[in-house]
């Protein structure tokens, strides 16, 4: 049998890949002499390739706050997808209208704890500048309006027999720990030398879904002390393999999740999304970190009450998903 041989999206991400880092190489090298201007070199290698693999209907900006239809700011955000559409007259303002993001993303060069807990802080900060209306369905509920993420081109536990994987991870459950509703939560982190973390928010998980008996033996594993249902957010860490964690291409998780979100509310984009997820692009996931939440505490009860029979489950880019995987 003839061997399949290497997709070509395999081999363009690869190539990709390893101009990021070396890149990242010269930014370092440099970075002491000048850490503002390594910072920015470092912003508009991500930015050049959002604007390589988004369509060119998706304005990236760089070094921006998103502003809310009341006037308030956001704290500054290094790159700024915008919808298409976005007024011209505004393409160069510093100030983006929040009903124009589609997405923000911070970037590091070197990623360290303290950039994880202050991006996952402004997550709330941008969210606020969207709420306009109570949520009407589980996506409105459960999901930013802006996706957030953090980008870096490496990272600080690179020590011998430091375990930087097990550290994020650490982190993000950490945070999420602390965090009292689930679209607060960070939406993706991508480390280009190391592995992708995505977002799976899971819409119902209780009694309406199984049998009595099989409730049972989920409550204990779930550790649930009564049969309020409950909904659920992951962190996805993206593998080649099943067996073992062998990281997928960091980029490829990226670009294949940023388009799959972006296609949710663009039916242009699914043909696309579509293809990305078929060809791998996003591996195999896994959750390494994750959390429940009582329903009722992340939605209005008029939509907890509608559940789970309401729910869309095998339809995808639904607002009444049984799942969200951004």
């Amino acid at each position: 049998m003839t061997q399949q041989p290497e997709h070509e999206l395999e081999t363009f991400l690869a190539q990709d890949l390893a101009e990021m880092a070396s890149e990242y190489e010269r930014i370092y090298k440099r970075s002491t002499e000048d850490p503002g201007t390594a910072g920015d070199e470092g912003e508009e290698v991500w930015a050049a390739l959002l604007r390589d693999w988004l369509p060119g209907s998706y304005e990236i900006r760089t070094k921006g706050r998103v502003l809310g239809a009341d006037g308030t700011a956001g704290p500054q955000v290094d790159i700024l997808v915008l919808r298409p559409g976005y007024p011209k007259r505004l393409l160069d303002k510093k100030l983006y209208l929040a009903g124009g993001v589609a997405a923000v993303f911070e970037c590091k060069n070197t990623l360290k704890a303290g950039h994880i807990e202050t991006t996952w802080a402004n997550v709330a900060k941008v969210n606020a500048l969207t709420i306009g209306r109570e949520a009407t369905n589980p996506r409105s509920a459960l999901v930013p309006d802006i996706y957030y993420g953090l980008l870096a081109h490496g990272h600080s536990w690179d020590s011998g027999g430091s375990d930087p994987v097990g550290i994020i991870v650490g982190h993000l459950q950490r945070l999420l720990d602390k965090t009292p509703l689930m679209r607060d939560a960070l939406s993706l982190l991508c480390v280009a030398n190391l592995a992708s973390w995505t977002a799976l928010r899971m819409t119902y998980d209780g009694p309406g879904l199984m049998p009595p008996d099989i409730w049972e033996a989920r409550k204990k594993l779930l550790g649930a002390s009564s049969d309020d249902p409950l909904c659920s957010l992951s962190y996805m860490n993206s593998s080649t393999s099943w067996d073992e964690f062998v990281p997928s291409n960091p980029l490829g998780v990226l670009v294949s999740t940023v388009v799959g979100r972006l296609a949710f509310s663009d039916d242009s984009l699914s043909p696309l999304a579509n293809y990305f997820l078929a060809a791998g692009m996003q591996g195999m996931g896994s959750g390494v970190a994750g959390r429940n939440f009582p329903l009722t505490s992340q939605m209005p009860e008029a939509i907890a009450n509608r559940l789970p029979h309401a729910l869309t489950s095998g339809l995808p880019e639904t607002d009444w998903s049984m799942g969200f995987n951004f």
